[in-house]
C-alpha cells in the first residue's frame, strides 16, 4: 500500500522490543522506590508517639522544679492514665522509674508503647523510651535512644 506521495506506509505503534525496554525500566525503579517508600511510612506511624508526648515534656520538667526529683506514675506528674495517650498506631504513654534489681535508681523513663501489629514491620512489643536529664540552669535534655524500635525506623534525634 502506498501513501500520498507514493512512499509505502508504515504501520503505526511500538514494537515488542520497545514496549519490553520499557516495562523492564519501570520495574526496576519500583523496586529501588518501594523499599525507600515503606521506610519513610514506618518513620511516620513511629513519629505519632513523639507528638502524643508533647505534654510529658512539660509536665514532668514542672514537677522535677518544684519537687527536686523525678515523678514515678503518669499521676504524679499531673497526666492521664498511660492508655489515655494513645492514637492509631501507638498504643500507650507512661512514666516508668529506672530499677537497679529491686532498687529505684533515681531516675525515669517515659515508654512509648506501638501498638502489636499496626506497624507490620515492627512486629510486637515495640517501645522508644525517653530518660530526661536536668541541668544546671533548669534546663533538660531527653535521650531517646532506649527501646526496641530498630534505629533505621526511629526519628533523627533518637539514633
Amino acid at each position: 500500500m502506498r501513501g500520498l506521495r507514493g512512499r509505502p506506509l508504515r504501520a503505526g505503534g511500538y514494537t515488542l522490543l520497545e514496549l519490553m525496554t520499557v516495562v523492564a525500566i519501570i520495574s526496576i525503579l519500583a523496586l529501588i522506590a518501594l523499599p525507600i517508600y515503606k521506610g519513610f511510612a514506618v518513620r511516620a506511624q513511629v513519629s505519632e508517639g513523639l507528638g502524643l508526648m508533647g505534654n510529658f515534656k512539660t509536665s514532668i520538667g514542672y514537677y522535677y522544679l518544684v519537687n527536686g526529683r523525678w515523678p514515678l506514675t503518669n499521676r504524679q506528674a499531673g497526666l492521664a492514665l498511660p492508655t489515655s495517650y494513645s492514637g492509631k498506631y501507638v498504643h500507650s504513654i507512661g512514666i516508668e522509674p529506672i530499677m537497679s534489681g529491686a532498687t529505684y535508681s533515681g531516675q525515669i523513663e517515659v515508654v512509648i508503647v506501638y501498638d502489636s501489629g499496626k506497624i507490620s514491620v515492627l512486629g510486637t512489643n515495640n517501645t522508644i523510651a525517653f530518660r530526661p536529664d536536668a541541668e544546671s540552669g533548669g534546663s533538660f535534655t531527653w535521650d531517646c535512644s532506649y527501646g526496641t524500635v530498630p534505629d533505621q525506623y526511629r526519628p533523627h534525634v533518637c539514633r
